[in-house]
């Protein structure tokens, strides 16, 4: 990997100042990282250092002298033009089928794209955008010692710098009690500072066309004593609230000089310089396209004492982070290590790495869950273009981020998920009967503030992805299967199952000649049959969701004792689905088909969707099925490692590996997801060393949690796959299904324990290296079990 210049200054830096940070400015966090490098281009965002407070994001680059702090509002999207007409494919359905089952794939994935040009259908997502940029110019001076670092437990920033006029710290969090960005800059002398507020800079001409287009006017200035801006979009619809945003900035100082330009407030020689900023989208139903006085009097009443300001927020933060605790007993030296140099330790992930991602992944996740859930990159953008315009991509990338929410003991993270989705499912009814002329629910595979369909690229044909709906709904039930809230199941979640189950109902129409239903036309995202079909049938991924769901379904209905007669109906479905299979290779198939052929280059793990979250014995009792996943997995692991690309669909590999309890692949998957998918910042990557995106961060610590427990109501399994190189460690605070808390769970080479509290009093059957007890547990009495 090349090393941008300011890394290798600050390494040399480091070096002659010795390793060894004694003064509170390059104080090393207890759960965090330090860092030796900064983000020296501004383009290159990822690099910066993430806080937030699930409503407003900041992106610190860092720069020693010119800093630049991105602020962004998970709630800013740029509103498009739509059209009036919904796009309608159900007259054409029957056509499109009779052509999959002719074997016309291609001229059936051709075909919804000639139909989007003949209707005239051009809608597509309104883009997340980043809202504002504060700029701190300080005086320069030859650099002697640079580190930033974030706390996790936090969410604090600190830049600091000792150069030829001193030592100072920049520190900046998001705060959860206050809502305002605050930021500090303090040091061992007086402080000066140019401080302003601007707008994104438009970095290439898709950007320069997105603001040429989408907004009507910007303006800026300092407005009584306050750094303001406001944009004003220049289009609206029916999906998007936002009419345009307002930054913020109040700049505080004690003592030192106090001027004012037309756009900025400069601070010389004062003994610290305080500013807190805030972001608010401006939206439809407001008496005027301004909040000016409703915020400016916000802003006005928030402390600005900076150790207030801290205590208040990290009370909130820190016990959300503070749930769970992840050990692998690392050694100290490692986990002291700034990235650069941990991560250059040796070719296998470091314990501490690990480790380090693991809480790095958490962290991501809470800083960025608040008003909705992430979506591809958080709720942080510098850019008027973020990559798929920074949508909720639900064929991976938003169920990956999401995945520990429910195990890692934080509930209240999957209410803006809920919510999200609460706010949309009639769209998604729209979807099922515009589309396919069915009742239930399309999830598309990619959304921002609207419901409908977007994807009819032939190359990337979401338009036939129907797994949606049913795996959305998996983590409704699984809410109630690790938390127990029937009021929950019994009015929010089982509604919402029997009318995606109405889908399948109305779909599987068709039949093969042994009477297993025929899945078309489907789509296994993002995969090519035979390397080149996007188009297809009975995807492997399509069948297995339907499984789930009518599956859970049952069980549901069962337990609330209601739809007898729906429960035969989805039953009579379940038992002409197809069954898995493996291809003439002994590879897991994607395509329950003749003629489709697996592709093994695939970006992700489509077909291993029944291992994601599960464990069904369909599978994990068939040791055919179980080689032909193990053959896959000895295959796409070293791909991706080669390729480099698409996080999550090394997640899923791993995932599936600890389902069937293999090891080797469960460790090298994560072992591959704790080096170059992550940045020096700890910002989780799509690619190796490329493109910002939360994915793994839900997704990592699920499935280092998941190596060591799997659990159903009922039926707990210690250590599945427990990565050979972890000799020793523990993990507590996750919760289980069936109610349950791991309040702790140790293991070494020769012995393991845990203690459990359970919700309920309950039996339960445990099982660890394949020997099984059965065990009660008492409601809220502490269980301690040797293992």
């Amino acid at each position: 990997m090349k090393k941008s210049t300011n890394y290798i200054i600050a390494c040399i830096f480091l070096i002659l100042c010795g390793c060894t940070n004694t003064d509170d400015y390059f104080k090393a966090p207890d759960k965090g990282f330090t860092s030796i490098s900064w983000a020296d281009n501004p383009k290159e965002f990822k690099n910066g250092l993430l806080t937030g407070n699930g409503t407003m994001g900041a992106i610190v680059l860092g720069r020693p002298f010119d800093e630049n702090i991105y602020v962004s509002h998970a709630g800013i999207y740029l509103p498009r033009k739509k059209g009036d007409k919904l796009f309608e494919m159900t007259s054409k359905m029957e056509h499109i089928q009779k052509l999959c089952l002719q074997g016309k794939l291609k001229e059936a994935g051709m075909l919804v794209n000639t139909m989007r040009m003949e209707q005239n259908y051009m809608d597509w997502r309104d883009p997340y955008i980043g809202a504002c940029i504060l700029n701190i110019k300080q005086p320069e001076g030859e650099i002697k010692k640079y580190q930033r670092s974030v706390d996790f437990m936090t969410a604090e920033t600190n830049v600091s710098v000792s150069n030829s006029k001193g030592t100072f710290q920049r520190t900046a969090f998001a705060s959860r009690e206050d809502d305002v960005v605050v930021v500090r800059l303090k040091g061992d002398g007086k402080q000066t500072a140019e401080i302003s507020l601007s707008g994104l800079v438009p970095h290439n001409d898709r950007e320069r066309e997105m603001q040429k287009e989408g907004v009507k006017s910007s303006e800026k200035s300092i407005k009584d004593g306050l750094m303001y801006m406001r944009t004003l979009f220049a289009h609206t619809n029916k999906y998007n609230p936002n009419l345009g945003f307002e930054g913020f900035g109040k700049v505080i100082s004690k003592g030192g000089e106090r001027t004012e330009t037309d756009s900025s407030v400069i601070i010389k020689d004062a003994d610290e310089i305080l500013v807190l900023i805030k972001v608010e989208p401006i939206t439809k139903g407001q008496e005027s396209l301004s909040n000016y006085e409703t915020i400016k009097k916000q802003i006005e009443g928030v402390n600005t004492d900076y150790n207030t300001l801290l205590a208040s927020h990290s009370k909130k933060h820190g016990e959300l982070m503070g749930r769970v605790d992840f050990s692998l007993n690392a050694p100290e030296y490692d986990r002291q290590q700034p990235n650069e140099i941990l991560k250059g330790l040796s070719k296998e992930a470091p314990l501490a790495m690990i480790e380090r991602a693991f809480y790095a992944g958490r962290y991501n996740i809470i800083c960025s869950t608040g008003l909705n859930p992430p979506n591809l990159v958080g709720l942080w953008s510098a850019t008027w273009s973020a990559n798929w315009e920074g949508s909720f991509t639900t064929n991976g990338n938003l169920p990956c981020a999401v995945a520990f929410n429910l195990m890692g003991n934080t509930p209240e993270l999957m209410e803006p998920y809920f919510r999200y989705h609460d706010e949309r499912w009639e769209g998604f009814r729209t979807n099922a009967k515009q589309l396919f002329g069915t009742r239930g629910f399309n999830i598309p595979g990619q959304l921002t503030m609207g419901p409908l369909q977007t994807d009819f690229s032939y190359w990337n044909p979401h338009v036939f992805w129907h797994a949606g709906a049913a795996w959305t709904l998996l983590y409704y039930y699984d809410y109630y299967r690790y938390y127990g809230d029937e009021e929950f199941l019994k009015n929010r979640t089982y509604p919402l199952m029997r009318q995606a189950c109405e889908f399948y109902e109305d779909f599987l129409t068709r039949k093969d000649k042994n009477g297993k239903y025929i899945f078309v036309p489907t789509y296994s995202p993002e995969n090519f049959a035979n390397g080149k079909e996007a188009t297809t049938i009975n995807a492997t991924m399509e069948i297995a969701a339907a499984k789930q769901l009518l599956n859970n379904s049952i069980t549901v209905a069962k337990q609330l004792g209601v739809d007898e007669s729906l429960q035969k109906k989805w039953a009579s479905i379940l038992k002409d689905l197809p069954e898995y299979e493996v291809d003439e290779d002994g590879y897991f198939r994607e395509w329950l088909w003749p003629g489709l052929k697996n592709n093994l280059r695939h970006r992700h793990a489509s077909q291993l969707y029944p291992l994601y979250d599960d464990a069904p014995e369909e599978i994990i009792n068939n040791p055919t099925l179980v080689k032909g996943i193990e053959k896959f997995l000895a295959y796409h692991l070293p791909y991706k490692d080669r390729s480099g690309d698409m996080a999550f669909g090394v997640v899923q590999d791993g995932l599936a590996a600890t389902r069937i309890g293999n090891s080797q692949y469960t460790q090298e998957a994560i072992n591959l997801l704790s080096g170059d998918y992550w940045t020096y910042s700890m910002s989780s990557l799509h690619d190796q060393r490329k493109i910002m995106n939360m994915d793994i961060s839900g997704g990592f610590p699920y499935l280092c949690s998941s190596a060591l427990v799997y659990a159903d109501p009922g039926y707990i399994r210690f250590f599945p796959a427990l990565p050979e190189q972890w000799k020793e460690g523990s993990i507590k605070g996750i919760r289980l299904r069936g109610g349950i808390l791991v309040k702790e769970l140790t293991w070494n080479e020769t012995s393991a324990q845990v203690i459990l509290i359970s919700d309920k009093t309950q039996t339960i059957d445990i099982e660890v290296n394949g020997k099984k007890i059965t065990k009660e547990l008492g409601a809220g009495v502490e269980e301690k079990l040797a293992l």
